[in-house]
């Protein structure tokens, strides 16, 4: 595969050339390649961040999400492992022990959260969330059902409120389990008059809910945020098959629903 700095043509902005110095530095003994450079400030630039600030170079889960972003933008391929390990080594993730039928007891081979042990790689994802007792369990649970990381789904809950994407950036202050509508990229959303989930579930519009949900699925997919958009279908499309047209009932269980998975994305 070549350097596709060869083919790029088009200008090179200022926010994309502070990107690029952003990571082209070393860091955790890890550089980066040139095509993950530029797989990474694509990821970035596709979900409109608008400053250097906005990057959370110590989120692992960030950087792997743009870098995978990125990569089948540049590329129209999936990125691969190994680049991808890099970028979240880059980042600060760290391989984590696990035994296996091939690994002795006491063994320290590395692996790659998430491939081979969908529930280990959930309890460790819980682990920073800072849950107790039964929440932390629902978390484990939330996490396996919907196949994405903590931080990607308490996005998307976030996400699922506006009718748009936002950067996994800008989530940095809304918390597992908490209302989105109350966070900050929430209250500045409002302030700028958009249209939300809530106002929508008051008016009782079905034509504008099922909108909203569509415009959503859609940005999801042209961020490559696959996915969530393949997530948020599913379910918009088994609630409205299973009300029809009984707009009182489906308006009432979307209510109901935000209310009880409020943080926790769609886990059923």
């Amino acid at each position: 595969m070549g350097d596709v700095r060869e083919t790029v043509t088009a200008e090179v902005t200022p926010l994309e050339s502070r990107l690029v110095a952003l990571f082209e530095q070393k860091r955790h003994d890890t550089n980066l390649t040139k095509n993950l450079v530029l797989a990474l400030v694509q990821g970035f630039m596709t979900s409109k961040v608008e400053s250097v600030d906005e990057v959370d170079i110590n989120e692992p889960d960030e950087i792997g999400t743009a870098a995978d972003e990125g990569w089948r933008k540049l590329f129209s391929a999936e990125i691969p492992v190994t680049m991808l390990r890099r970028a979240q080594k880059w980042a600060g993730k760290v391989g984590e022990s696990k035994k296996t039928k091939d690994t002795p007891l006491g063994g320290d081979e590395a692996f790659e959260i998430g491939i081979g042990d969908k529930r280990l790689a959930a309890v460790l994802d819980v682990e920073t969330l800072d849950l107790e007792g039964s929440a932390k369990s629902q978390a484990v649970d939330d996490i396996i059902a919907q196949g994405i990381s903590s931080t990607r789904i308490i996005a998307m809950s976030l996400c699922l409120f506006l009718g748009c994407v936002v950067p996994l950036s800008k989530c940095a202050g809304c918390k597992w389990g908490e209302d989105s509508t109350l966070s900050p990229p929430a209250r500045e959303k409002r302030k700028a008059g958009h249209r939300m989930l809530a106002e929508i579930l008051l008016e009782g519009n079905l034509a504008e809910l099922s909108a909203h949900f569509a415009m959503l699925m859609r940005e999801f997919a042209e961020a490559n945020r696959v996915e969530e958009a393949a997530l948020v279908g599913s379910w918009w499309a088994e609630i409205y098959a299973c009300f029809g047209m009984e707009k009182k009932a489906l308006f009432a269980y979307v209510r109901e629903y935000m209310r009880k998975y409020a943080g926790r994305g769609l886990p059923i």
